[in-house]
């Protein structure tokens, strides 16, 4: 679009919030105002002709969800995505364990919204040690938040770093409270200000693509032992801290150092160079995907540089084909192939819906 036609009122659009130093994020109501307002307007009904039948009628519309990354519903939401309370499903009854070594939360709980079959409700030996028994808790409605929120005043704005630290510390131990749900919310959603928004029931979508890109890398970086593998020294001790996996707990030397026993995700280097290989000599159907190839580094057994498609196209076709021969193990394949299925189904799924 030329520069001249996106200044005409019908080709206005909000423009884009890069993440950085000085961008809004808890703010962002502030910069959203115009929207809750043209969307109060468009509730209520504005007139509009229909050039087909030129006759004049009453539109109205409604803002159905917002569609963000997880960092990104907390700053629109207002509950806080980080710390012990992270999860806004399970919200105050969120179950967390802080990792020691890594310095991290763990969100152990989530095998409580598998159904109550599951053969994952007592496999604790794969998780946190503790055998889940609970049934999943109920979602907090928008009604319910209204309430909680209605007496409550929340500053927005930019403060000065000294300030900033003695809040942070008050923060942190209201969070470790129990005592009220308000303390884990952050602000009262501009959202709210919508008549009908506290009876939505899913106000704020993830972006799947972007869960699963990040997916993506986890997994390629923990199998070429990347930089972002989550397969480190202080990942193995926090599992003896936990009590599980006792096979992949680090052996100590005499002098001191540690040795991390090889895991059945562990890729020798040659396997590494056969799977580079692959997707770097790998021909595509035009449109597919752009160059994977370019991102591949066969002698240095890397893959940087992938768009969230290139992911998606990756894990969900290609991974299965290309680790038949170099995988680590029969149960990495299998893995990989379960979810290479489930992401076909919830794709085809969303296609069909």
């Amino acid at each position: 679009m030329p520069p001249w036609s996106g200044m005409k009122q019908s080709s206005f659009i909000l423009s884009m919030i890069i993440p950085g130093e000085k961008s809004p994020g808890n703010d962002i109501d502030i910069y959203l105002k115009p929207l809750i307002h043209e969307s109060q307007q468009l509730w209520q009904g504005v007139q509009c002709y229909d050039a087909a039948s030129g006759e004049n009628f009453m539109m109205r519309a409604a803002l159905l969800w917002t569609i963000n990354d997880f960092p990104a519903y907390g700053i629109l939401s207002g509950w806080s995505t980080k710390g012990r309370f992270a999860c806004p499903c399970c919200a105050h009854n969120t179950e967390s364990l802080w990792l020691y070594k890594s310095k991290k939360f763990a969100y152990m709980g989530h095998r409580c919204w598998l159904t109550s079959s599951h053969s994952f409700h007592k496999q604790k030996q794969y998780f946190d040690n503790i055998n889940e028994l609970r049934s999943a808790p109920s979602r907090i409605s928008g009604s319910k938040i209204c309430t909680e929120l209605q007496n409550h005043q929340f500053a927005l704005g930019k403060i000065d770093k000294d300030r900033l630290k003695i809040l942070k510390r008050g923060y942190e131990a209201a969070m470790s409270s129990n005592d009220s749900m308000v303390t884990k919310w952050k602000k009262k959603s501009i959202f709210f200000y919508l008549s009908y928004w506290q009876y939505n029931t899913l106000p704020h979508n993830l972006d799947a693509m972007h869960i699963e890109k990040n997916f993506f890398d986890n997994i390629i970086s923990t199998l070429l032992d990347l930089e972002k593998s989550k397969d480190n020294l202080q990942a193995r001790k926090d599992l003896v801290q936990i009590g599980v996996k006792p096979e992949l707990h680090p052996h100590v030397l005499l002098d001191g150092s540690y040795v991390l026993p090889p895991a059945l995700f562990t890729m020798s280097k040659k396997d590494k160079m056969m799977f580079c290989e692959v997707l770097r000599n790998m021909k595509l159907p035009k449109g597919y995907s752009s160059n994977i190839s370019k991102g591949v580094n066969i002698k240095e057994c890397k893959i940087i540089g992938l768009k969230c498609h290139d992911c998606h196209i990756l894990i969900k076709d290609i991974m299965p084909i290309a680790l038949r021969s170099c995988a680590p193990s029969n149960e990495v394949l299998t893995i990989i192939i379960g979810i290479s299925h489930f992401l076909k189904f919830m794709w085809e799924g969303h296609k069909s819906n």
